[in-house]
């Protein structure tokens, strides 16, 4: 749901002579029709359309935007971390989070509600993204209170996850006997149930179908288990870095550069617009991939390099500072 129309109207009240308009990958669709009704309209501001999709709040084009000099970023899709939003009110940029969201039918809640078994005996926690958040509201308003919870991770509103701050939510998860997540995929939901340790439930809406994450977390366990060993020799590193500032910051490069020069391993940095496979394995002369920019790169994307890719927590686990089952728990 995205009421376009009440945006323009807010945009052409404001005096402004330029603005970035971006868009989160899910809602990229509504991109062009968003951007030709705002240049039908506003026809005295220098509008401008950022053709590459958003992977997340902390996925602004920061270097860009800096040349750019806009008077606003309006980002279609998320809504702002606190942290994120703090390092690029630094910087002078102003960024406008409109967050999308995708309604469920009366129908879809209903399924929901008949599909969380509400037992007393058990604690359940319920999550959703920022898209399913209001109809992830409506259901748990339904449920017995005694016994389901919303998940709540520092900064972000009740029930809601982001993929990047899964590796907190061991602490905030420990007392649940099982997860739900709503959603339309399986990315949140993975790191719901890789984090948390718990048994973990997908509820796809739109297939009605309920998926459990066991067999997808034993699989990817067992990958970043793999490339942990398979890494353990590598003499030359290739850090990934983004060209966005922030997501550097996020994937900790400084303190990955660290590390590998505290043990004596030889990088390269690596900046790179966007994650590509291709351009990862034509470097033959390094042994292993650290992303510093996503951390969810070294799970997602996994299986798309030939060479082990790790992330900074993984590179913890090689290194000796933590135990595989203290980033990985298993309940």
């Amino acid at each position: 749901m995205l009421d376009i129309y009440k945006y323009i109207d807010e945009i052409s009240k404001r005096n402004y002579s330029r603005v970035v308009i971006e868009f989160s990958e899910g809602v990229y669709s509504r991109a062009i029709e968003f951007y030709r009704s705002l240049k039908e309209r506003i026809r005295d501001i220098d509008i401008i359309l950022n053709d590459n999709p958003r992977y997340g709040s902390c996925d602004i084009d920061i270097n860009f935007y800096l040349q750019l000099n806009p008077d606003i970023i309006i980002h279609i899709g998320h809504n702002p971390y606190p942290y994120y939003s703090r390092v690029i009110n630094k910087l002078g940029l102003r960024v406008h989070y409109i967050p999308y969201y995708i309604k469920i039918d009366d129908e879809g809640l209903k399924w929901i509600k008949d599909v969380v078994s509400v037992n007393d005996k058990l604690k359940i926690g319920l999550a959703a993204s920022i898209q399913y958040l209001p109809s992830l509201y409506k259901v748990y308003r339904q449920l017995n209170r005694n016994s389901t919870s919303l998940i709540k991770l520092p900064g972000l509103p009740h029930g809601q996850i982001i993929g990047c701050l899964s590796r907190a939510l061991y602490r905030y998860t420990r007392n649940l006997d099982k997860i739900y997540f709503i959603g339309g995929g399986k990315f949140h939901a993975l790191g719901l149930a890789l984090y948390s340790g718990k048994p973990t439930f997908l509820l796809d809406i739109h297939r009605k179908n309920i998926l459990s994450l066991e067999t997808e977390v034993r699989k990817f366990k067992s990958l970043v288990m793999w490339n942990i060993y398979r890494a353990m020799d590598s003499k030359v590193f290739g850090v990934i870095a983004g060209k966005s500032g922030l997501q550097n910051m996020v994937g900790r490069v400084n303190t990955i550069k660290n590390l590998l020069d505290r043990h004596g391993k030889k990088y390269v940095t690596l900046y790179l617009d966007r994650f590509d496979e291709n351009i990862l394995d034509r470097h033959r002369d390094l042994d292993a991939f650290i992303a510093g920019s996503c951390p969810r790169i070294a799970i997602d994307d996994i299986t798309r390099v030939k060479k082990p890719i790790l992330n900074l927590e993984q590179l913890l686990i090689l290194f000796g500072y933590k135990k595989f089952e203290e980033v990985y728990p298993n309940g």
